[in-house]
């Protein structure tokens, strides 16, 4: 197996704590040649040894620094005969691999015994209180989604034990392959030694292998018991279907084949028609108003396909996105993304072939015009999608689409909540939606006067109107609360305080912008803060956001950590998003557009090359938050257990929990809504609508308290209470 090959099966976020196969087999070099060439040899110096500091680690995201030690203090003479130089060689060879293997027995023993262990009795704990406790049977699936994940991770755990067995059995064959070269001569060279060194990496690595593969065991066994009757099939097999990773199954394949086989159909046929025709949309004047309508959907489903791209790249390079969104195990797949992108794709070519039959005025196809207004066309399209971002009912990905509103919701309220990468990640999209959330106020604006004369409808729902102006400014004002939090969050002010920079500049570009309705002398003013904002958002692209031009680094103008494997990708990115930046500029600009040739089909343009550019961005910028989960080495999303066991021993309900409906008794089931609840330690607002589906008189009570500790106790003593009275 080659270097190559070994790397391929390493898992990134542990990387620094494999056995360095590359590093050993450099050591054997000299060994592999048939004749030693003794004044080449002798000059030889030996290479930095890894030590263990076997020093206590009380935080794992100190593991790196406190794990990993240098030693340069060892060296070679140069004064050695050609069987001591090999007996140093041969010596070095085995306590570098000593050390190799120390460091992977304390980085397994640490993880096993300060993170698998207690987090598996915390899930076993809280699973047995459910089990006695039947009224709180509504967080088991809570409980279940993170043994789950639990399970994932000892499951990676796994593989990184069995790919440096692999690595061991590797080097050690070619170790002994070496050391027993005829030619050489050096066979009889201490065996005794060699044989203890090999003996103890054997039995480190055994024993590793073993512990985990019975505790694998274990978490089947406990997963069989408390959820054998929740599923139709084996428990087990539930289980192994979690852990697989396939990405496109031969059914979704098959069925994403036939949507995009449809859709090059329908997009061919527009093409031959518009051309057979001759139509011209500017022939148009109604269709020039209705294109904002068609645009902005069409960006919408390319920016679709876009964050397929994006999850499939992910996907591929074991980039960890479903942590830095805080996913749970609902979390839409690559195929799922392609074919809701094929889906409303469909509609809208649909849409655009019915406009092209009315327009070409076909005998066949008459009958349209009768049935069908032009107007129609858009409304139909969005009337779609509101359907499927608003429907109530538990289809259509209701746990994305209700994740998305969450989030939505989270980011107007920045200020007040601690920020986290989703947030800024989920606002930063948006800034590139300007033109088409621009498109989206002219379509209700249009709906809203559809029958006022054209002319009047015009002017109603121009560009000149402030509300333009709102909302170029609403995602970067935004983006300035949320990176004032971040200082708040952080504690320090750089270099947070040079980004609200470069929202102030876009807001500035904005408002220039829309002044050249009124005022041409603005435009100059545009012409600077758009080259300024251009610049600006380049660097911080590149430097800030994906981590480019670090000092020393071994990758010509990139970091030293990549992920991605083509690093040409990366330097041309790098290009790529200064250009389509200063093009963004204009697509925020409507005012300045419409002075152009085709306002609108030039739109059109900036719009698709800016959903491109945010593509691209997303690729690198989730790939470099990606390396801070590295250093706490979290593989797969770490969700929050329902209770939280104090010091006397008694489980209550975790905040996040106690916000959500509770409930707390299985014959009335009594239901509680929180509306809003601060934080531990502070007044508890409002409790309400506490009501019992047997007819009982309403309860209302309206508590004040100093701490979450208090609404604990409040409701244990309501449980105990509505007990009595269901006995009496």
């Amino acid at each position: 197996m080659s270097i190559k090959e070994i790397e391929e099966q390493i898992i990134y976020e542990w990387k620094d704590y494999y056995v360095d196969y590359k590093k050993l087999l450099e050591i054997l070099q000299p060994l592999k040649e048939k004749y030693i060439n003794e004044d080449y040899y002798l000059t030889k110096s030996n290479k930095n040894i890894i030590k263990i500091n076997k020093n206590k680690i009380e935080n794992d995201n100190d593991l790196t620094e406190k794990l990993i030690d240098k030693d340069d203090n060892n060296e070679i003479e140069n004064k050695h005969s050609r069987d001591d130089y090999l007996k140093i060689i041969k010596q070095k060879f085995l306590n570098q691999l000593k050390l190799e293997f120390e460091k992977f027995q304390f980085f397994t023993e640490q993880l096993y015994n300060n993170r698998h262990i207690t987090r598996y009795e915390q899930i076993l704990e809280q699973l047995e209180y459910i089990k006695k406790h039947k009224e709180y049977k509504i967080f088991e699936g809570q409980i279940e989604r993170t043994l789950k994940n639990f399970y994932k991770d000892v499951s990676i755990f796994q593989k990184f034990i069995e790919t440096n067995q692999l690595i061991k059995n590797k080097i050690i064959g070619k170790y002994l392959k070496y050391l027993n070269n005829s030619e050489n001569n050096f066979s009889d060279l201490d065996d005794n030694e060699t044989e203890k060194v090999l003996t103890e990496i054997d039995n480190t690595v055994s024993s590793c292998y073993e512990l985990n593969k019975n505790f694998l065991n274990e978490i089947e066994k406990r997963f069989s018991f408390y959820f054998h009757s929740k599923y139709n099939m084996s428990p087990l097999k539930v289980l192994k279907n979690f852990l697989s990773n396939v990405i496109f199954s031969q059914t979704d394949t098959f069925f994403l084949g036939i949507y995009i086989g449809i859709l090059f159909i329908l997009f061919l046929t527009c093409i031959i028609l518009g051309k057979k025709y001759n139509l011209d949309f500017d022939d148009d004047a109604e269709f020039r108003s209705l294109f904002p309508m068609f645009r902005t959907y069409g960006i919408l489903c390319l920016y679709l396909w876009t964050l397929g791209s994006n999850v499939w790249a992910w996907n591929e390079a074991s980039i960890n996105y479903k942590a830095l969104f805080a996913f749970d195990n609902h979390y839409s797949t690559t195929i799922e993304i392609f074919q809701r992108s094929a889906f409303f794709t469909i509609i809208f070519f649909i849409s655009l072939l019915i406009y092209i039959l009315m327009r070409s005025k076909i005998e066949m196809f008459v009958w349209l015009n009768t049935y069908i207004s032009v107007s129609d066309l858009p409304l139909i399209c969005w009337l779609i999608i509101l359907i499927y971002f608003f429907c109530p009912f538990r289809i259509f990905n209701y746990e994305g689409r209700f994740y998305t509103m969450g989030l939505f919701i989270e980011c107007i309220a920045s200020i007040f909540i601690p920020i986290e990468f989703r947030h800024i990640w989920f606002m930063d999209q948006l800034t590139s939606l300007i033109g088409p959330m621009r498109d989206i106020e002219y379509t209700l604006c249009y709906y809203s006067y559809y029958h006022t004369p054209y002319n009047q409808r015009e002017s109603f729902c121009g560009n000149t109107r402030g509300i333009y102006l709102v909302i170029g400014i609403f995602p970067n004002f935004i983006r300035c609360l949320q990176v004032g939090r971040q200082i708040i969050d952080k504690g320090k002010v750089f270099p947070y305080v040079f980004n609200i920079g470069k929202y102030t500049f876009n807001i500035i570009v904005c408002v220039f912008s829309f002044l050249t309705n009124f005022y041409q002398s603005c435009f100059y003013f545009w012409i600077i803060s758009a080259f300024i904002s251009g610049c600006y958002s380049s660097f911080w692209d590149n430097v800030m956001d994906w981590g480019f031009f670090e000092r020393g680094s071994k990758n010509f103008m990139l970091r030293n950590n990549l992920t991605y494997k083509n690093k040409f990708f990366y330097q041309s990115s790098i290009f790529i998003d200064i250009i389509l930046r200063f093009l963004w500029v204009l697509s925020v600009s409507p005012e300045i557009m419409a002075n152009t040739i085709r306002p609108e089909f030039l739109a059109l343009i900036l719009y698709t090359l800016e959903m491109f550019r945010r593509g691209l961005w997303n690729f690198i910028r989730v790939e470099f938050e990606h390396l801070d989960l590295i250093k706490a080495y979290q593989i797969s999303y770490y969700e929050e257990l329902p209770f939280v066991k104090e010091e006397n021993g008694l489980f209550f309900l975790n905040e996040h929990n106690l916000i959500n409906i509770l409930n707390l008794n299985k014959y009335d089931k009594i239901k509680i809504e929180i509306k809003e609840i601060f934080k531990s330690g502070q007044k508890i607002k409002k409790i309400k609508n506490i009501q019992s589906k047997s007819n009982q008189d309403a309860i209302n009570k309206q508590i004040t308290a100093d701490c979450i500790k208090n609404l604990k106790e409040y409701i244990i003593k309501y449980r105990q209470n509505t007990e009595d009275n269901l006995k009496s």
